[in-house]
């Protein structure tokens, strides 16, 4: 992501404009501090778990996960991820990373963001692209195992 990025300066480019600019947290046990700096970067080693839960606490921003079904699936098992926003493509490649592992998937209901009804489950992004949002529901059991609903 770095090296792409990094090179995209029009400050009419949001995307670039915020990654860019805002703070960043990359985990990784192997990149040094060198190889992680663009703008406010700061690695994460260690207890991923700990320092994620640390940084929920703190005020600000949300925090996202790029690409990594691994720490995803790790910050889940843990109780940590509010919120879901995942990007269907309709390309077939066969089989591939799961989010959750088998018998794991949480529970959901259909519905706006407080289980309302009339809110699909899914709405165009772009083209045929779909974008699904989903966000847990507190109190829905053990980490690991939350209820998710909907929203737009």
């Amino acid at each position: 992501m770095r090296t792409y990025w990094s090179q995209v300066t029009d400050p009419d480019n949001i995307v670039a404009t915020a990654l860019n600019t805002w703070q960043k947290h990359v985990v990784s046990n192997t990149l040094s501090d060198a190889d992680a700096a663009w703008g406010k970067t700061t690695v994460l080693r260690g207890d991923i778990v700990e320092q994620v839960r640390r940084l929920k606490e703190q005020p600000g921003g949300e925090l996202q996960v790029h690409g990594s079904w691994q720490l995803v699936r790790t910050l889940h098992d843990a109780g940590l991820v509010d919120t879901y926003r995942v990007l269907q493509f309709p390309v077939v490649v066969g089989d591939g990373k799961r989010l959750f592992a088998d018998g794991a998937t949480p529970d959901h209901r259909v519905g706006g963001a407080e289980g309302g009804r009339g809110r699909g489950l899914a709405h165009p992004a772009s083209g045929r692209v779909r974008h699904h949002r989903y966000r847990r529901v507190r109190g829905a059991g053990r980490p690991g195992n939350h209820r998710l609903s909907t929203a737009r």
